[in-house]
């Protein structure tokens, strides 16, 4: 990478953007640290400039166009030149795919794919020349929906390069999903070679990187946990150790052949022992998989969620190498739900959510509006219990607010119908209340024209002795 100056480099809040990001800054480049958190984007400036590079942060949602542009832009006006683009799009999906809500689905294809083709885009508008390397999901993600995002990301980038001929693209695949710098440091090597004056003439293709096996309990930790996990270990010394004086050509900056590449991420030491404290919090503190049941998990994304009233958490499983996502929501007193059968229940949002999906799928009906009345109804309701009855008559209220086809699909499976007549009784009403409130709204507009008329004839007369006077 040793013609490049300045490089930008996405989703450098963790993982694989996290260490990428790191090694460009020890290679001398000044990196521009863009994620959607810009607080995790600071950190990781902050810990590539503690390291004795020169770097900057930006706040950018890599899936809104705007956010993409503006940090192009940005990268301008600040350095006034842009020679390299490391998008990690590695959103990774380990859901079976009979299993894969449509939410999920979308999520995916705006992490990976449209932000993939929004940086592509903004780079064939905005470089002059230059190149980019796109970091893939991982191959460990094999269900059907990871391959074709593979599939699509590498069409993508192989087109790309044979219509920018100024512009070199090539993709990157890891074997698995990010671990740390040490145990990725195969995937940092592919990146850094790519984005060299080496592969000056590699253009449209894609790297499979096999990476080893991540490490175990207190290796995967951060190093600021460790350090607070274990009072005999400093954070400095384990972040130092990554990128220690002994490996200063680590990265390639034209010396070609350079075999310390590989060594500067492997002599970092972790303690081997896991803390008394950290054995304490992995009995009984971790969150576990609801695929293999192992403890093993870990956070690996937060972000704010429902405007600010839960966190979304993206948690992943040592075990089974898994995803899945958990909610983090204030909690007060659980309202209860009374059954038909006098078996009462805490009233699960989630539950509700789910069945406004099914009633909603393939209308003109958002995912925001769904989740602000199931995750808002407890806040409706004052008083401890509730009947399942209410809760299913409030749902049918909101529904036929919003969608006549919604409302008669789920107000079909509430009534239990068992026939066709019952479907069209239901259109029926649901046509006359239509036309009846649009009677009323055009009797609305009716006597608001008259009053109107009659207040000008009323005001004439006035006018016209007010002029007399």
């Amino acid at each position: 990478m040793g013609t490049a100056s300045v490089v930008l480099v996405t989703n450098v809040g963790q993982g694989f953007g996290r260490a990428v990001a790191l090694a460009c800054g020890h290679g001398g480049h000044d990196v521009v640290c863009a994620d959607r958190d810009v607080d995790l984007a600071s950190k990781t400036a902050a810990e590539i400039e503690e390291l004795g590079g020169q770097a900057i942060p930006i706040q950018a949602d890599m899936t809104t166009h705007m956010d993409v542009l503006n940090a192009f832009h940005k990268v301008y006006e600040i350095f006034g030149d842009l020679n390299g683009v490391i998008h990690v799009a590695a959103y990774g999906s380990h859901t079976p795919f009979h299993a894969l809500g449509e939410s999920e689905f979308v999520e995916l294809l705006d992490e990976d794919i449209k932000s993939s083709y929004l940086t592509l885009k903004v780079c064939a508008q905005v470089l002059r020349e230059g190149w980019l390397v796109l970091v893939a999901p991982p191959e460990s993600a094999d269900e059907p929906q990871m391959t074709a995002v593979r599939g699509a990301l590498s069409g993508m980038v192989a087109g790309f390069g044979d219509r920018y001929e100024r512009l070199r693209a090539n993709m990157v695949v890891p074997s698995r999903q990010a671990s740390d710098p040490r145990h990725d440091a195969a995937l940092i090597d592919s990146v850094l070679y790519l984005g060299s004056a080496t592969a000056q003439g590699v253009r449209g293709q894609q790297l499979y990187v096999e990476l080893p096996p991540p490490p175990k309990v207190v290796e995967s930790l951060l190093p600021e946990v460790q350090a607070a996990l274990d009072s005999s270990v400093r954070q400095d010394d384990l972040e130092a150790s990554l990128y220690d004086d002994g490996n200063e050509d680590s990265f390639d900056n034209g010396n070609d052949g350079d075999d310390g590449e590989r060594e500067f991420a492997d002599e970092v030491a972790f303690p081997r022992e896991l803390p008394g404290c950290a054995r304490q919090l992995g009995d009984g503190a971790t969150m576990k998989c609801p695929y293999c049941t192992s403890n093993d998990t870990r956070v690996i994304n937060s972000r704010p969620s429902d405007e600010g009233t839960s966190i979304r958490r993206r948690r992943d499983c040592a075990n089974c190498h898994r995803r899945f996502t958990t909610y983090e929501r204030a909690q007060f007193e659980a309202l209860m739900v009374s059954k038909r059968s006098g078996r009462r229940e805490a009233f699960n949002p989630d539950k509700l959510l789910d069945k406004l999906r099914i009633a909603c799928n393939k209308r003109p009906v958002t995912e925001k509006q769904l989740r602000e009345f199931a995750y808002g109804f407890e806040d409706e309701i004052q008083a401890p219990e509730i009947a399942s009855e209410e809760v299913g008559l409030r749902t049918l209220k909101f529904l036929k607010g919003l969608d006549d086809v919604a409302y008669i699909r789920f107000l079909s499976v509430y009534r239990d119908f068992d026939s066709v007549d019952r479907f069209i009784e239901e259109i029926r009403q649901l046509g006359e209340l239509a036309a009846l409130r649009a009677n009323e709204a055009r009797s609305a507009d009716r006597r608001g024209a008259a009053s109107r008329t009659q207040g000008d004839e009323e005001g004439g007369p006035e006018l016209d002795g007010g002029g007399d006077d």
